[in-house]
């Protein structure tokens, strides 16, 4: 078994656009790549090496409120 860091991060909508994406559902896969494509730039600017980051994400569209 391979030996790596991991990391696990939690984004939060802010109420403000919860109602919006609730509204247009097929919104949120452009969400999730996005995200997917800054966690991806950050670690290769802040790393500058050729290694790949792995991102595994989730979405939960519910509230525990």
């Amino acid at each position: 078994m391979l030996r790596f860091v991991h990391r696990h991060s939690a984004l939060i909508l802010p109420e403000e656009l919860k109602n919006y994406f609730y509204s247009k559902r097929e919104l949120l896969k452009k969400l999730q790549d996005g995200v997917n494509e800054v966690i991806k730039y950050w670690y290769n600017k802040k790393k500058g090496s050729n290694y790949e980051a792995g991102v595994i994400a989730v979405i939960h569209t519910f509230c525990g409120d």
